[in-house]
């Protein structure tokens, strides 16, 4: 049986601030609940980074209900975003998608083929597998914002309005994006 690694101190942090929040946290309804009673005004969906920059909570000024977000590597419609989308779609009506990508994206600065080299390294026994991996990298990120909006607007399983945003790390300011 192998040794148990010793606790990462961020992780015991994280558990030790999920104590206080527990200690004076109020349960949302339940889902049950919700799907009894749906909002009055379709939901908003918002699919934008997971950088730690990007905060769409903070930069559009949310408040708890005001939307779900998505969060994946560049803020991409890829399958995934589309399923999940879908789904809400299906429990609570989409009204509105917000694709937001951002300005000094990680996703620019590496290519397909450093990230297949760094996972053949692990895995050299998948290199097959690995060299069919599509990591859907963008150098312009304008274009990355119309695709991605395109892909949910020519969605048949989807009726909704898409807005496209580019967050400016630098300066905390949204561009629109139009198709």
């Amino acid at each position: 049986m192998p040794e148990e690694e010793p606790e990462d101190s961020r992780v015991a942090n994280f558990l030790s601030r999920n104590a206080t929040f527990a200690e004076t946290y109020k349960p949302a309804p339940l889902f049950t609940k919700l799907l009894a009673n749906p909002p009055v005004h379709p939901r908003i969906t918002i699919i934008s980074c997971f950088d730690g920059r990007v905060d769409p909570r903070k930069f559009f000024g949310l408040q708890p209900g005001d939307a779900v977000l998505i969060s994946n590597a560049g803020g991409r419609v890829n399958a995934d975003a589309l399923r999940s989308i879908i789904i809400l779609d299906d429990l609570l009506v989409v009204g509105t998608v917000i694709v937001v990508h951002h300005t000094d994206c990680g996703l620019v600065h590496t290519s397909d083929e450093s990230i297949r080299a760094r996972l053949k390294g692990r895995a050299p026994e998948k290199a097959q597998e690995i060299e069919g991996m599509e990591f859907e990298l963008f150098k312009d990120v304008h274009q990355s914002v119309r695709h991605d909006m395109g892909i949910v607007k020519v969605s048949p399983f989807l009726d909704v309005q898409v807005f496209g945003y580019i967050y400016d790390v630098t300066h905390g300011t949204v561009e629109e994006v139009k198709i």
